[in-house]
């Protein structure tokens, strides 16, 4: 269990066998990456972006193959995960964050 506050004050990611990281709702990913969550659903953006950046820097030397987010699906891990952590997901019905999901999803 690794602690990440900010989407909540008590999220918590979970790394399993050391290749399978469950990440929650803290990460938001597609196409380019993976991003904060988006702020209309995080408690403290700030805090949120640090702890990913805690959250990357701690799993750096493990094993991680694949990251399971709570609302962007299961991904290969690759470091393009990180890319955007400094960054909280947007998106909009003209600009989806994700136009891969289905339209029903995404509006």
């Amino acid at each position: 269990m690794i602690e990440v506050p900010g989407h909540t004050a008590g999220h918590v990611c979970y790394l399993v066998d050391d290749t399978v990281l469950f990440s929650g709702d803290c990460l938001a990913v597609n196409a380019m990456g993976g991003y904060s969550l988006f702020e209309f659903f995080t408690q403290n953006p700030t805090l949120n972006k640090k702890s990913l950046q805690i959250l990357k820097s701690r799993i750096e030397h493990s094993n991680v193959k694949v990251v399971c987010t709570g609302h962007s699906g299961i991904w290969d891990y690759s470091p393009k995960i990180f890319a955007h952590i400094d960054e909280s997901a947007k998106g909009s019905r003209g600009k989806p964050f994700d136009i891969t999901a289905p339209k029903s999803i995404r509006g």
